[in-house]
């Protein structure tokens, strides 16, 4: 199954109109036809709706935005823009407004898109919710409407996508486990048609089944991944031809989630001691910040899903008192965002919307 990666963060509507002639049609000299519901066809087979889509004889559809939706899945923005090309294998566009609206939505997706315990959440740069469901095999693909849009990988071969993070280029590399096949874990870097580009195996001195995480520097795309097994785990970091750069480990905590900010700094969380461990882009242990603590404010109580705002600010998911904590790149406890249920993974869109997992669902808010 292939198809094209949108590669542009703005998207537009692909409209399809399927209004047809009813009696009451009025025909013009020029071969013009006009009929009762409003929709006017030319003698050229094109096509202008009611509501100001037109249509034309080879398929394509114009609205009155603007936008342009070619019978091949192409759509253009009004300013020319391409927006996203699928091909004849992969599925039929979605009509969706691709872009995060005004008011908090929830949604745990339908059918083969429905939603069964939420691991971790990342926000793509062209505005989709890629989401890590572990009762699925592969991430689930929504719009910023909850539109629930395409598995990714599309071709799993008996693995497991544990984890995504985009690079500069704004391409998926997805951390794939071997579970029980006897293969090793890997990491993939996928192109714009969803085809393998770049993939190498992880050492196999990581015993299979353990817990693992990741996280693409998209300044000179490195990859960071975490193991732990619940009492003692590390972070393993590599170039992106999988040439290993340096080890952090094996030590006596519980890394798992992290994030990496423009200055290369990697927030390892540590749900064992309820801290976030900050590393230099060397490896170099620099910071720790948070602790247990059920009251708030700066402390944590089984932190889980983290990530970097477009400000420089770290985000946690504090699960277990029910909120996203927000700290300065330094550790220093700014605020925190009060959401109610078993919290897991958090990303930013964007435009500063706050986008979390929690227990089967995702919750968008437009702003924290």
């Amino acid at each position: 199954m292939g198809f094209k990666i949108q590669v542009s963060p703005t998207l537009g509507h692909g409209i399809r109109d399927g209004t047809t002639s009813a009696n009451g049609t009025t025909s013009i000299a020029d071969g013009t036809t006009s009929a009762a519901d409003g929709t006017t066809s030319a003698a050229d087979g094109t096509t202008s709706a009611a509501d100001g889509v037109t249509s034309a004889a080879d398929g394509t559809t114009s609205a009155a935005d603007g936008t342009t939706a070619i019978a091949d899945g192409t759509t253009s923005a009004a300013d020319g823009r391409a927006i996203s090309v699928m091909d004849a294998t992969m599925r039929t566009p979605r009509s969706f407004a691709g872009k995060f609206g005004a008011d908090k939505i929830t949604f745990s997706g339908e059918g083969p898109g429905k939603l069964g315990k939420v691991r971790e959440v990342v926000v793509s740069p062209h505005s989709e919710i890629w989401v890590t469901d572990l009762t699925k095999a592969a991430l689930q693909v929504y719009s910023p409407d909850g539109i629930y849009l395409y598995q990714f990988p599309p071709e799993m071969q008996g693995k497991t996508a544990a984890a995504v993070s985009f690079d500069g280029d704004g391409l998926p590399w997805v951390l794939m486990r071997k579970g029980h096949s006897g293969h090793a874990d890997s990491v993939v870097q996928f192109n714009r048609n969803g085809h393998p580009k770049t993939e190498f195996n992880l050492p196999n001195d990581v015993l299979a089944l353990l817990k693992r995480d990741m996280a693409v520097d998209v300044r000179n795309n490195h990859i960071f991944v975490t193991w732990g097994d619940g009492m003692k785990g590390g972070v393993q970091a590599f170039q992106p031809d999988g040439k290993h750069l340096w080890d952090i480990g094996p030590q006596y905590y519980s890394p798992l989630f992290l994030a990496v900010d423009k200055e290369g700094s990697i927030f390892v969380v540590d749900k064992k001691t309820d801290h976030v461990h900050v590393y230099d882009k060397t490896g170099q242990y620099m910071l720790k910040f948070g602790g247990y603590g059920a009251t708030g404010g700066g402390l944590l109580n089984y932190p889980r899903g983290i990530c970097v705002d477009n400000a420089g600010y770290i985000l946690v998911v504090d699960s277990k008192n029910q909120r996203v904590a927000i700290f300065t790149a330094q550790g220093k406890y700014v605020r925190h965002v009060a959401i109610f249920g078993w919290l897991s993974g958090v990303d930013v869109g964007p435009g500063g919307q706050l986008v979390v997992g929690r227990d089967n669902a995702i919750s968008i808010f437009p702003r924290y």
